[in-house]
């Protein structure tokens, strides 16, 4: 299965697995399958959250 073609996360999981790519493991696939389908898949690390807020209101992100 492609990654592009998964819609759960545990399809996300066994995909990643089932490619057996060196050094390629959930954390970094997980953050892949969200940069394939963002609008199915979030990690939720602080950087992604940060991120999303600063989008979120234009890069603002000094808040008075």
């Amino acid at each position: 299965m492609r990654l592009t073609a998964c819609t759960e996360p545990a399809q996300v999981v066994d995909t990643i697995y089932a490619a057996q790519i060196p050094n390629l493991k959930i954390s970094v696939g997980s953050e892949i399958g969200m940069m394939v389908r963002p609008e199915s898949f979030w990690v939720a690390n602080t950087r992604s959250i940060w991120a999303h807020l600063l989008v979120k209101h234009n890069c603002a992100y000094a808040r008075e």
